[in-house]
């Protein structure tokens, strides 16, 4: 988080929604901003969720 903060990154972070909210958080990170894309695109390749590719497919669906 503090890279992140120091290459001026923008993101956020939030509580996550049951049934995980037990000290679990979601990063946010910018789709508008080729840092946070680039960000997003190493947390990808490490397995992470991409709560925005999800959000975006769901929109999609309905």
């Amino acid at each position: 988080m503090k890279r992140m903060e120091a290459a001026q990154i923008p993101f956020a972070i939030c509580s996550a929604p049951p049934p995980r909210q037990d000290g679990h958080h979601l990063l946010l990170l910018s789709c508008e901003n080729s840092k946070s894309m680039g960000v997003a695109d190493i947390f990808r390749a490490y397995g992470w969720l991409d709560v925005g590719d999800l959000l975006r497919k769901q929109a999609k669906q309905q």
